[in-house]
This record gives C-alpha cells, sequence and structure tokens, in this order.
C-alpha cells in the first residue's frame, strides 16, 4: 500500500506544524483510538489538542495514558462547534486539521494532505474521502488507486449538498485568522456552514482518496433527522440571503430538492412513511427534473423511493373494524 509522502518537503527541517484538534464528548470508548490515530502519522511535525466538552463519562482518566504526548483542555459543556473553536484557538500551527473523537486516520493522511497544500497555494481547505463502516480497511488506498486525484469545490458544490466529512478537512490557519471558527449557535450543519463561508473567499478542493475513517457503527445525532432538518433549513435560508445568490433560482431549487430527498431514507428508517412521502413530494415540487449528480442515497430514483414509502405507510396504516 502506498502512503502519503512529502517528498519536495522531506530535505526542509522546518516542516509546518499541523495541529489536530479532536473534540470530544462522551466518547470514552472511542477517543483514545482516535488519538492513536493521529499520533501514528508518517508525518511528525503535530500538536494533538483534544478539547473535553464537558465529559461525564471516564474520557479524561482514559486520555491521561498519552501524558504530555498531547495536549487536553477541559471546558464546561458548550457544544460540538465550540469545542472545535477553543483547540483552534489554542493551536500553534501554520494549519489545522479535524479529528471526530469516534472517526481515525490513516497513518499517511497528514503527509498527503501537507504535501498536496504545499503544491497548490491556492488552496487553503482540503478534504478527503473517506471510508465508513464498524473497523477500517483501508482497502480504497490500493495500489491501484490514483491517490494524487482531486477535484476542486465551488461555494455552489458546498451549498447544493454535503461535500466531505469534518474529520476529512485540513486548513491554513490564516483561514481562521480571517473569518474565526464554527457557528456555535448551530447544533447540526455547522460544519457545511462553515465550509461555505470559507468557499466564499478561499479555495476549497477534496482528495478523493479515502484517507479518513468514518465510524457508523454507534448511535449518532444523525439519527434525530428532524433536528438536523431544523438546522439545515437554518443554515440554507441563511445562505441564501447573499444578494448574489436570490438570483440564482436554479440553485436554489436543486439545493432544497437534495435537502428533502436526502432524509426520505431516515425517515423511513424510523417508521415514519408518510413523512417520507410528504419529504419527496417536496423534493419534486422544487426540482421536478433528474438530480445529478447523485449522491449513494439518491442512486435509487425518487418515484422508486416513494412506492417504498407508500408501501410502507399501508402496512403501518391501522385496519378498520369489521
Amino acid at each position: 500500500m502506498r502512503t502519503g509522502t512529502t517528498s519536495t518537503m522531506a530535505s526542509s527541517s522546518d516542516l509546518p506544524l499541523v495541529s489536530i484538534v479532536v473534540p470530544n464528548y462522551n466518547y470514552g470508548q472511542f477517543v483514545c483510538e482516535a488519538v492513536e490515530s493521529a499520533l501514528a502519522q508518517s508525518y511528525k511535525a503535530i500538536e494533538v489538542i483534544v478539547v473535553d466538552d464537558g465529559s461525564t463519562d471516564d474520557s479524561a482518566k482514559k486520555l491521561q495514558r498519552f501524558g504530555p504526548r498531547i495536549q487536553v483542555i477541559s471546558q464546561s459543556n458548550q457544544g460540538l462547534s465550540a469545542a472545535r473553536n477553543r483547540g483552534m484557538q489554542a493551536s500553534r500551527g501554520e494549519l489545522i486539521a479535524f479529528l471526530d473523537a469516534d472517526d481515525l486516520f490513516h497513518s499517511g493522511k497528514i503527509s498527503e494532505q501537507v504535501s498536496y497544500l504545499y503544491r497548490h497555494e491556492q488552496v487553503s481547505l482540503l478534504a478527503t474521502g473517506v471510508e465508513q463502516g464498524e473497523a477500517p480497511t483501508w482497502a480504497g488506498l490500493s495500489s491501484r488507486c490514483d491517490l494524487s486525484r482531486s477535484v476542486p469545490l465551488t461555494r455552489n458544490d458546498l451549498i447544493l449538498r454535503t461535500q466531505f466529512l469534518p474529520s476529512s478537512v485540513i486548513m491554513r490557519t490564516a483561514v481562521f485568522r480571517e473569518l474565526g471558527g464554527f457557528n456555535p449557535v448551530l447544533q447540526a450543519f455547522e460544519d457545511r456552514e462553515y465550509w461555505i463561508r470559507i468557499a466564499k473567499r478561499f479555495g476549497v478542493a477534496k482528495l478523493v482518496a479515502p484517507w479518513t475513517f468514518y465510524r457508523t457503527q454507534h448511535v449518532s445525532m444523525s439519527h434525530n433527522v428532524a433536528r438536523l432538518e431544523k438546522f439545515e433549513r437554518i443554515v440554507l435560508a441563511e445562505t441564501f440571503r447573499d444578494p448574489l445568490l436570490k438570483r440564482d433560482r436554479c440553485l436554489k431549487r436543486r439545493t432544497y430538492a437534495y435537502a428533502c430527498a436526502l432524509v426520505v431514507r431516515d425517515y423511513r428508517k424510523q417508521g415514519k412513511p408518510f413523512t417520507a412521502l410528504l419529504r419527496l413530494a417536496e423534493s419534486f415540487v422544487h426540482w421536478p427534473f433528474h438530480l445529478e449528480p447523485v449522491p449513494s442515497p439518491l442512486r435509487n430514483k425518487r418515484i422508486k423511493q416513494a412506492a417504498f414509502a407508500l408501501m410502507e405507510g399501508l402496512r403501518l396504516r391501522p385496519r378498520p373494524d369489521k
């Protein structure tokens, strides 16, 4: 397996320091594994900052094993955005990477990203693809994979739908100094709002290869679909208040169509087929045409999703008394 390299920078003894910010709230069963993946990077000019956001589990005790190799900042529970912002404020690096406490880095991730940013000065935020599951295999990083392949992302791309996860991101500290951090008022989709804000001023790109592992086995905030919907619509409403975007009705309609269609599967999983049907109807109202390019949750066409939701709804409907 090929790993990331910084061959163009290896001769320098003054590699840019990367600050890896790990927000943690009651993820004692995962956070040490996340920290270990950060410390195991082939790129050694790193500092790891864990911000414990008022955990009530055994996180603090477990993190003691790392001693001075990491910096642990404890604060009262203020939310994910505030925890990430606190970590960025404490960072000393020229670059900042994010790692959620239940996710993992491949050992070559930071090296590959730093090398890319060194070669592409116009890019200030660089994400990666992700592997999802219960445990990483890193099968997507085989020798047959073009690990250097990247795609530029515009602000419109980031408005349309989520393009990457926070744990995949590394960015130049100058971005934080100029724009500030995540919006602490938002309890969901705070990352998407931040990326949109960044893309308005700075270059954004994504390495296609899956250098980041996203754990999906545990019950997470994403299971609260109605709550997620609420904050996504807050973010989109604020985004489209921009005078330049108000005239782009096509983008707005497609964005809301995606937002509605992407929650259909989750509502069906929650046993709410009629809510799923309602969201599908809203999606068609916003954009009755084919949605392209389609992310994996939309590979089944919306009409097929509607049929499934309708059949589920009919099965759940109480039978009339005989």
